[in-house]
């Protein structure tokens, strides 16, 4: 799709260091591919580098974001002269992660660009200006230097703004729009000023030469890797599909007989080709015809001269969790470049299928049977229950990249409806002309008004007309006449009680082996492959060994496969689909639910016997798991799990889960994986029914308390604190019962950090001083530091110093009673005693805690409390902008919201240049507070506007973002601090009125929870600026 502005070159373009470690600016390069190949000179790497070689590594820096890489040369031209390499930025300790401000290059050869303008961005030093832009003309190509060996002549330029330091700058084409060379030389005249405005550049084509290979797509200027030099750099950029790329994974077959919805289809066409419009939602009663409407449309985009780039289909109701989801998506939109298992959370998924999205192009993704995560009723009725899905259709529905989307749900979609770019459209009933038209198509026959009567009789219902269609002709030759058989439903009956009963007139005339094995196929949550026909087979419920109703014969392997077998009939009769392509079997939901209510009315033990093979056939086809195993490969554990369940063998089912899918103690599901949506669907199992007020089903007591408490772990980390307390009470009750009562403690930590995010102070402090009693009761040391440092990071934020102190100080000296190789708190510990030294004025000593605890958590790879460190290590403002950047990029490598919002506040209140100082005496009055002399408070460092616009831009971004993760996930303590420093931000800018609101709202908030140090920022906030205005 062509673009609609011309590329800017500070979205790419980079600065040459030395090394990460310095800042001295040698030149200048840019960006080509979302994960970080770059391009510059060879004289600019010499320069930094002292020499020129695969391996050598310099320093880059990206101004808008404030990142720095360690940049490889992992390409060059080591038998010519062409003044070019190729940069890998990143290593294993820093991995490259796209920046928000950053675009890749679009770029292209030079052939084409003979006589154009273009525009550059390099680092030129011009007094305080560190960079700058030029402008110029495209002379065209010139022989070598003499002496020089070029595999590609270089080209001359026209400009007066290119100087010493914009080597290795892109050259932009203005009338192209790709990047078609790489400045590497300028010419400095004599007195007599002759040539004056003489520069040269290298061809952009010579990438593509050996050995760095670089295949250039004319058409697109989109670069892809096409040697194995490169390939531990592969690109992610979509934009080089030459062909239509597709995956409609269950996506319903598309029927002869489709009839109608004309308006529908022509109102989704309206939608596609209108660019204000992002997100559609097809809403409708189950059976209406929601899939299909959507497959045939789909159908009718790829036939027409508006195709997408690639489109994506998920069906929710065959295909698992949002975990798989996002992963099947990012393997479909990167898979071919990239190893998505090294994208270990569905944040980083998350984030690297946006990146993929924001490089353009015009995708179709059709989420099918959404209501599977939708909630059925109450107050929040049609909420999504995931806040990644929520906040991922948000991002596509604000039009943050051209991605369009359907969705189809039988519940309305409320968390898009405040946006103008979401529509959702109605699937109604069939109309009378429709629904005869449907009929007829099936080989009905008979008299149009009485196909009208039929049609008018079942509400023009699509799925029981389809069925009613296919009853009259597989056992009445198609005659309309003999509907009489089945009784016309009443005014008020359901609409799914009319399915209901449609099907139960099917029953009575399908043989018994037919019954059965569509009750079989319903025990199935996933499609059902050929290859698990041996387990229908099998089945308890197949008659093998006694005669059916009317003496059927026992039922053998021949009778369910081929074009006569049992399995085919069921297709013909609308019961089953098969997907010739996937070879698998799948059926509507609302005729899966019939037979499973069938199912359940068997006796228990044939029930649970079906199950068991199940879970046989899942752990067979299994195998042995990867160290890493991606969700997909897991897929058949987790079914053996559920299957386990159902068949009544829940310690079997633990097992599985625990050795196999979670692999014991390095619960790769979640430390790995970060597949909390996944982890909290398997633990549900264990349930009777689902229900997880009920006792989980497994009979050791250490097993029951895990599972309760992985549930509110879960709850925690997927955003929804509200509903965890009880989670965590229930497991703290069970461990007293059982008289553990080290894990009742830990129980009670965890109730005292959760209290603590959901801002009830006095809760969390209680909750802590029974963890302490509980540890003195047994005796465990190292249980009461922990508990001690709990207790006093709650009184720390309800403002009670001397309690705060005097317990982090019983906390220390238990600490390196334990282990006198550790002199501080570590972990969380030593992150609650940072931020309380902070508070009380004790920088060196924070410094000193903070540094020791990162060592430590390095050592041990403790991810969460590495990011935080970092983060108090910018607090401190000890170079901040590389430890804050530290700190989110780590934090956006996990799952876990609460140090997302951390690193994110962290770093929006240093770019809008907030900074703790000394309390003043007015805010000591105002407060009345013994201990508040001693005290800093948040303010601005400097009454100096930040350094450039964009720091505010940036600011607002990381704010707005932790925002809206605080208050839809109930961080109450975090949205506090968050509107403070967004006041702040507001003022900036000048919006005097929205910063007085959020100031407002802060010191309420604060007021409201005891939260003092709220209390202080908010009324610091209120003092000065009426003291600066």
């Amino acid at each position: 799709m062509a673009n609609v502005q011309i590329q800017s070159p500070r979205e790419f373009t980079l600065q040459i260091h030395r090394s990460v470690s310095d800042g001295e600016i040698i030149g200048t390069g840019f960006v080509i591919s979302e994960n970080g190949l770059a391009v510059t000179c060879v004289h600019v790497v010499k320069a930094a580098a002292g020499s020129i070689y695969q391996g050598v590594e310099i320093g880059a820096y990206f101004a808008p974001s404030r990142q720095k890489w360690l940049a490889r040369v992992i390409g060059c031209f080591e038998d010519c002269d062409d003044d070019v390499v190729l940069l890998q930025l990143g290593d294993e300790n820093n991995p490259f992660f796209l920046p928000d401000k950053m675009q890749p290059a679009r770029i292209d050869g030079a052939d084409d660009s003979i006589g154009n303008r273009f525009r550059s961005y390099g680092y030129r030093p011009l007094e305080k200006y560190s960079g700058g832009l030029a402008e110029g003309k495209i002379l065209g190509d010139v022989e070598p230097p003499n002496g020089y060996v070029l595999q590609l002549d270089p080209i001359q330029l026209e400009s007066s703004q290119i100087n010493s330091g914009m080597s290795g700058a892109a050259v932009l084409d203005l009338e192209r729009d790709r990047v078609v060379g790489i400045v590497s030389e300028t010419w400095f005249p004599d007195a007599t000023g002759k040539d004056r405005d003489t520069a040269w550049a290298v061809n952009v084509r010579v990438l593509a030469l050996p050995p760095i290979a670089f295949s250039i797509n004319n058409e697109d200027g989109v670069t892809e890797t096409a040697t194995a030099a490169i390939a531990t750099a592969p690109m992610t950029d979509n934009n080089a599909m030459s062909t239509l790329k597709e995956k409609l994974v269950n996506a319903p077959p598309i029927f002869d007989e489709w009839v109608g919805r004309v308006e529908l289809l022509q109102a989704l066409d309206e939608d596609w080709g209108d660019r204000a419009r992002r997100v559609v939602e097809l809403i409708g009663f189950g059976g209406e015809g929601k899939s299909s409407v959507a497959r045939r449309w789909v159908a009718n985009v790829l036939s027409s001269n508006r195709k997408p780039q690639a489109v994506f289909w998920w069906g929710f109701y065959e295909n698992g969790g949002i975990d798989e989801f996002f992963e099947a998506l990012a393997e479909f939109l990167v898979g071919d470049w990239i190893d998505i298992s090294e994208y270990k959370s569905a944040s980083e998924k998350i984030r690297l299928i946006n990146s993929v999205l924001r490089k353009g192009g015009r995708y179709l993704f059709v989420l099918d049977g959404l209501e599977v995560f939708q909630h059925e009723g109450g107050d929040d009725y049609g909420l999504l229950k995931s806040p990644d899905l929520r906040e991922w259709l948000r991002t596509l529905a604000k039009g943050e990249n051209e991605a369009f989307c359907v969705v189809t749900s039988r519940a309305p979609l409320f968390d898009l409806i405040d946006l103008t770019t979401f529509v959702h459209r109605d699937v109604e009933r069939l109309t009378e002309m429709e629904g005869c038209e449907l009929l007829q198509k099936l080989g009905v026959q008979g008299d149009v008004e009485a196909l009208r009567q039929v049609v008018r009789d079942w509400d023009g219902y699509a799925l029981v007309l389809s069925l009613l269609g296919t009853y009259l002709v597989e056992r009445f030759a198609g005659d309309v006449g003999a509907i009489g058989e089945i009784a016309v439903p009443l005014a008020r009956e359901a609409r799914y009680d009319r399915v209901r009963r449609v099907l139960r007139r099917y029953d009575e005339h399908l043989s018994e082996a037919e019954r059965e094995v569509m009750e079989c196929f319903s025990a199935f949550r996933l499609p059902v492959k050929d290859a698990a026909l041996e387990v229908v087979w099998r089945s308890p419920l197949a008659p093998l060994e006694k005669g059916g109703k009317e003496s059927q014969a026992p039922l053998k392997k021949g009778d369910l496969g081929g074009s006569n077998g049992i399995l085919n009939q069921l297709v013909n009769y609308r019961m089953l689909r098969y997907d010739d392509r996937l070879q698998h079997y799948t059926t509507h939901p609302l005729i899966r639910a019939h037979y499973l209510e069938r199912l359940k009315e068997k006796p228990i033990e044939v029930v649970q016997s079906l199950h068991n093979w199940i879970k046989e056939w899942y752990l067979d086809i299994a195998g042995e798991m990867p160290e890493v195993p991606t969700l997909d490969q897991l897929a058949p554990l987790i079914e053996a799990v559920h299957h386990a369940c159902q068949a009544g063998v829940y310690d079997e089912a633990y097992d599985i889960f625990w050795e196999r899918i979670y692999k014991k103690n390095n619960r790769i599901l979640i430390h790995k994986l970060g597949a909390y949506e996944t982890n909290l669907t398997i633990m549900q199992e264990f349930f009777p029914q689902g229900e997880i007020s009920q006792e989980p089903q497994v009979s050791q007591p250490i097993d029951k308390g895990f599972i309760i408490n992985a549930i509110a772990l879960c709850l925690v980390n997927l955003g929804r604190l509200r509903e965890a307390p009880i989670f965590y009470e229930r497991a703290r009750d069970f461990a007293l019962a059982e008289s553990n009562l080290y894990e009742a403690s830990v129980t009670y930590r965890n109730l005292s950090s959760l209290n603590a995010f959901l801002g009830n102070l006095t809760a969390s402090a209680e909750s802590a001083l029974r963890a302490i009693f509980l540890s003195n009761h047994i005796e465990r040391k190292d249980s009461k530091c922990t508990s001690l440092s709990y207790l006093a990071y709650a009184t720390f934020l309800q403002g009670d110093g001397t309690m705060a102190g005097e317990s982090f100080q019983q906390a220390e000296a238990l600490e390196r009673e334990i282990d006198p190789s550790k002199q501080y708190l570590y972990s969380n510990r030593g992150i609650f005693h940072a931020g309380y030294l902070l508070r009380y004025g004790d920088g060196d000593y924070a410094r000193r805690v903070t540094e020791a605890n990162l060592e430590i958590c390095k050592q041990n790879n403790f991810l969460d409390n590495i990011s935080r460190s970092h983060g108090v290590l910018g607090d401190l403002g000890i170079d901040p902008q590389v430890h804050y950047a530290e700190a989110l990029k780590i934090a956006r490598s996990i799952s876990h919201r609460p140090y997302l919002i951390q690193a994110l506040l962290g770093y929006g209140r240093w770019l809008v240049g907030l900074g703790l100082i000394p309390i003043s005496q007015e805010v000591v009055q105002a407060i009345s507070h013994s201990q508040t002399e001693q005290c800093y408070m948040l303010s601005l460092r400097t009454n100096e506007n930040p350094k450039n616009e964009n720091d505010l831009v940036l600011a607002r971004q990381y704010l707005d973002e932790a925002l809206t993760y605080a208050t839809t996930s109930g961080y109450r303590i975090y949205e506090t601090d968050l509107r403070i420093a967004l006041a702040w931000l507001h003022w900036r800018k000048g919006d005097l009125i929205t910063a007085r609101r959020e100031a407002d709202r802060g010191k309420r908030a604060s007021e409201e929870m005891g939260y003092f140090w709220g209390k202080v920022d908010a009324i610091n906030y209120e003092l000065r600026i009426t003291r600066i205005d």
